[in-house]
């Protein structure tokens, strides 16, 4: 007899919008956010994680300066 073995494919999903975690940030508190929603939190006033209130200021920062270089050349600027 044949058995069939169930796979299960759990998909991860931001617990702020509750769609698929597709590009999933994570801070340095582990919680994960599709980029669309961390975006938003770092636009608000506290700079924190939605789930548990962290801080996430620091961090934050030192992603955005990270990121920019890479924008900068990505868009023809910086270089030679």
């Amino acid at each position: 007899e044949e058995e069939e073995d169930e796979v299960v494919l759990a998909v991860a999903e931001c617990p702020v919008c509750r769609q698929a975690l597709a590009e999933a940030v994570t801070p340095p508190c582990r919680h994960s956010f599709c980029l669309a929603c961390f975006q938003r939190c770092l636009q608000g006033p506290g700079l924190c994680c939605p789930l548990c209130r962290s801080r996430l200021s620091t961090w934050a920062r030192r992603q955005q300066a990270r990121a920019e270089p890479a924008a900068t050349t990505a868009a023809g600027g910086g270089g030679g």
